[in-house]
């Protein structure tokens, strides 16, 4: 076999340990509010209610991954710093900075990290 092949091949086997133990997909689900602390006695036999607390999409914004084949998530916004994982075409992920034009600060099912904003598309949140 020659070098080209046993690269293909290594990559394949790597891209397959990252599938099985990255477990299911996350969805960002609705931020939960910090308790409240009161001192005050609640009195005998009160029933309070918590008030429920529902991120709109307004709230947060996602991208879908557009890449070809994957997207490198990085630890840092250079190509290089370390690749945490890869991403896969038509990903969704939860974008958290936009500030840098040319990398994404994003959070994906187990990773946060950076990754370049030419290969995200925002999208709504799923």
């Amino acid at each position: 076999m020659n070098k080209l092949t046993i690269v293909i091949l290594c990559l394949a086997l790597i891209s397959l340990a990252c599938l099985t133990t990255s477990g299911p997909y996350w969805t960002p689900g609705p931020e939960t509010p910090a308790p409240t602390i009161t001192t005050d006695e609640p009195a005998a036999g009160a029933v309070y209610e918590l008030p429920v607390i529902t991120a709109t999409a307004a709230q947060r914004t996602c991208a879908r991954v557009i890449a070809l084949d994957a997207l490198n998530l990085r630890k840092g916004p250079s190509e290089k710093d370390i690749v945490l994982a890869w991403l896969k075409n038509n990903d969704i992920v939860v974008v958290v900075d936009q500030s840098n034009a040319d990398w994404w600060h994003i959070e994906s099912a187990v990773y946060s990290g950076y990754a370049r904003a030419i290969y995200l598309q925002e999208s709504e949140c799923e």
